[in-house]
């Protein structure tokens, strides 16, 4: 993924990443002030050398105490110290648990031990602080070498131990941080992953993350039987009349050089709706006032004569057999510049047909007679009659329907057409979720009573 796509994944998540890091921040400063409060109380001692008779032994006496101030500091912690603490206070703890309560500091090149003890109480931490610190002069009084009958350094208390006036911990303010950091970044895991495994792309854009080929438009989603050629015939103020509309326009930018006149509309699996897209195109076409023929070569499962309604006994493979002329099988529909040529009857070899000489010669008067033709083939992964077409047309439109085609079934359907050199004139997303309300589109056909009758009209 790219850094723009990773931007877009994000924004189209912005809801749920602001949720968790509010949910993640305010749960965690909630959970904050159910934990038990810890105070700590701190003190001081220094380490002092016996005072030399000279300037000499002042010298060697302060870069002594330097040496081992870091041995006593260790000494703080150790159950020498500590063990007369627990007994003094009755803490009812080992010296080893104790330890984990007291920490141990000595500034940077100083003599100075600083205590902080940390409780429950703030009055036990303060009598913890002290009783350590006066512990620990002792031992070092114990410890330390003798000059003669006093030892060579000795603690004093210069910050005797302090009663805390507030709690050092929970910090609500830092729990409530890292919680909302942790719900960010579980919800922008949620939203890559979600993403990734995204296995039917549900718009163009996710189409355009999948393919350089061109994304020629989307056609937006209507009622669950709705017809969409019948659609832009009778509302061509809708969303599907201006996306069709669209489509037609954009073959015209991504074929400036070869124009397309004859093209073929496939796609990856059934019921991706490239019938109705075929029927609903050539009206587009038409309206443009270009003559326009839409072929069913779908001669496995023809199904435009159902969605226009002209008659489908004749038609394509009636012309291959010779049972009619080509000018007998074509049928007016809809528009004044838009003609059908429907499947016709059910042919037991229609791989034969597809590929026969006959069907090339049918391509060639249409292309004499006809400013556009579009022809409507089985679905690519299913059999190979698009790539038969493919080298006597001018290129192939790959349809797929959003939240229906599996990506991996579009990228074997794209690999399929491109691996065998055909010229693919882009992709049509069929079924896109779009916003309705917008003061420059009608109401779609079929959407009012007085259209019910086309409700029942089967779509591809």
């Amino acid at each position: 993924m790219t850094v723009a796509q990773y931007v877009h994944v994000l924004r189209r998540n912005l809801l749920l990443i602001i949720l968790l890091a509010v949910v993640g921040g305010t749960g965690a400063y909630f959970y904050s002030h159910t934990l038990p409060k810890q105070y700590r109380s701190y003190a001081s001692v220094m380490v002092v050398p016996v005072r030399g008779e000279n300037t000499s032994e002042v010298v060697q006496g302060a870069n002594y105490v330097e040496n081992i101030v870091q041995s006593y500091a260790l000494l703080a912690t150790t159950p020498y110290v500590l063990q007369p603490v627990v007994d003094k206070l009755d803490l009812g703890v080992s010296p080893g648990q104790l330890a984990r309560q007291v920490n141990v500091v000595t500034p940077l090149n100083t003599v100075v031990i600083q205590l902080a003890v940390t409780d429950s109480s703030p009055q036990r931490a303060q009598s913890i602080a002290g009783a350590t610190s006066d512990s620990l002069i002792a031992a070092v009084n114990e410890l330390s070498p003798k000059i003669g009958s006093e030892p060579a350094v000795r603690l004093e208390v210069i910050s005797p131990a302090t009663l805390p006036q507030g709690y050092v911990s929970p910090n609500s303010k830092t729990y409530g941080m890292v919680g909302a950091l942790a719900g960010l970044v579980l919800a922008v895991g949620i939203a890559l992953t979600r993403e990734l495994l995204r296995s039917r792309p549900r718009n163009a854009d996710d189409v355009k993350a999948l393919t350089d080929l061109p994304v020629l438009g989307e056609v937006p989603q209507l009622a669950r039987k709705a017809n969409l050629a019948k659609s832009v015939l009778m509302a061509p103020r809708g969303h599907a009349a201006e996306a069709l509309r669209a489509v037609a326009a954009s073959l015209r930018f991504v074929s400036v050089d070869q124009p397309a006149r004859m093209m073929i509309l496939t796609s990856a699996r059934p019921f991706d709706g490239k019938s109705s897209i075929s029927v609903a195109l050539g009206v587009a076409f038409a309206e443009a006032g270009r003559r326009t023929l839409v072929i069913d070569a779908d001669l496995r499962n023809p199904s435009i004569a159902d969605l226009t309604g002209v008659e489908g006994g004749v038609g394509l493979t009636t012309v291959l057999v010779h049972d009619c002329e080509f000018d007998e099988a074509v049928q007016p529909w809809g528009h004044k510049n838009l003609s059908i040529l429907p499947g016709g009857v059910l042919s037991p070899n229609p791989g034969q047909l597809i590929s026969s000489g006959q069907l090339n010669e049918t391509l060639a008067l249409a292309r004499e007679q006809f400013d556009v033709v579009i022809i409507d083939t089985a679905p690519v992964l299913a059999v190979s009659d698009a790539l038969w077409l493919a080298p006597h047309t001018d290129g192939m439109i790959l349809v797929t329907r959003a939240k229906k085609t599996p990506t991996r079934a579009l990228l074997a359907a794209i690999d399929t057409v491109t691996s065998t050199h055909a010229r693919v004139l882009g992709l049509v997303v069929n079924g896109v979720r779009i916003q309705r309300d917008s003061k420059y589109h009608s109401r779609e056909y079929g959407a009012t009573a007085r259209h019910r009758e086309l409700q029942d009209a089967r779509v591809d």
